[in-house]
């Protein structure tokens, strides 16, 4: 399964927060080693001298090195087996001073041979599951579940239910057909339509394709950033995430309390993904020129121009 760069970035964390715990545990081992044997501590700076040793002897340009390699290398191992046998005759175990590392194939790094670990793709996995349980993935929110029958035949003169099946047949197409090059869109029309139905039937097709779907409603979303802003701590992840993922869903944009901040937070995500080629979904209950009113022309000019409008017409379901 393809991976996007924000998971396989957030699993490499979580795998480096083992390898740290690893490597903690071992310091203590040696502190405690030092103190019950402090031969133990010699032998450690003689065997990190001999690392020294060697280097010398390869910019001395001796003929000889091989011979003087293994002779360096012999005493190592000699060292090596009577601290072993040192920390087992205090009771601590031969393999005391050993570093427990989880992953025994890449030694908590995630990687072997500059690719992928087992071990960090099953973080990936892991970390990918959890992150398609904030989409609804319940069969009243699917593309079969979707009833063009609510729609009247006509609608203000306007052939409504023709104009929500072709708008439905657009929508199931992007879905199937998803990838990084998929198109924008703005999805519009008035409350209780079928729009959030639709983005997350969506949502939850291009989830199982595997690729990186980020579902928030626009209350949710400016909620959570403004939180993120006054919290150091989480280093501006939210917004790096909702900027990066493979499809970002704003669901409800003009419902969320409109402020400088969320003007502002809403031009650098819509401007990041256009300019990284990103696909965006955004729903409102907001017509193209009341966003324009709502919103800077800035904004106003990249959700009119650069998106792919849907108009939802229809009676409140």
């Amino acid at each position: 399964m393809k991976y996007s760069l924000d998971i396989l970035n957030r699993a490499g964390a979580v795998i480096n927060a083992k390898r740290n715990a690893a490597v903690k545990i071992f310091e203590e081992n040696r502190e405690l080693a030092y103190k019950t044997v402090p031969e133990i501590s010699d032998i450690d700076a003689t065997l990190s001298a001999s690392g020294v040793a060697i280097s010398k002897e390869v910019l001395s340009g001796n003929k000889d090195f091989k011979k003087a390699f293994e002779k360096i290398k012999e005493n190592n191992n000699k060292l090596i087996s009577k601290k072993r046998n040192l920390l087992k005759e205090a009771g601590l175990g031969e393999d005391f001073l050993d570093i427990k590392y989880e992953c025994k194939k890449c030694n908590d790094t995630g990687y072997v041979n500059a690719m992928p670990c087992e071990c960090l793709l099953n973080v990936a996995e892991d970390l990918y599951k959890n992150d398609s349980k904030n989409i609804i993935s319940d069969e009243t929110n699917s593309f079969a579940t979707f009833d063009l029958d609510y729609y009247p035949e006509s609608l203000n003169n306007l052939p409504c239910r023709e104009i929500m099946r072709n708008i439905f047949e657009n929508c199931v197409n992007f879905a199937q057909e998803f990838s990084l090059t998929s198109p924008n869109l703005l999805i519009y029309g008035n409350t209780g339509i079928g729009k959030t139905h639709i983005t997350l039937a969506i949502s939850q097709k291009v989830k199982k394709k595997g690729f990186d779907v980020v579902y928030m409603s626009a209350p949710d979303l400016f909620t959570s950033l403004e939180k993120e802003r006054f919290n150091q701590e989480t280093v501006l992840e939210g917004m790096r995430k909702v900027t990066t993922c493979d499809l970002l869903v704003i669901d409800d944009l003009g419902a969320e309390f409109t402020t400088s901040f969320t003007i502002s937070a809403l031009y650098n995500i819509v401007n990041t993904r256009l300019f990284s080629n990103l696909p965006t979904i955004i729903t409102a209950n907001l017509s193209p020129s009341e966003i324009s009113e709502r919103y800077t022309d800035r904004i106003a000019s990249r959700l009119i121009g650069s998106y792919e409008h849907l108009h939802f017409i229809g009676n409140d379901i």
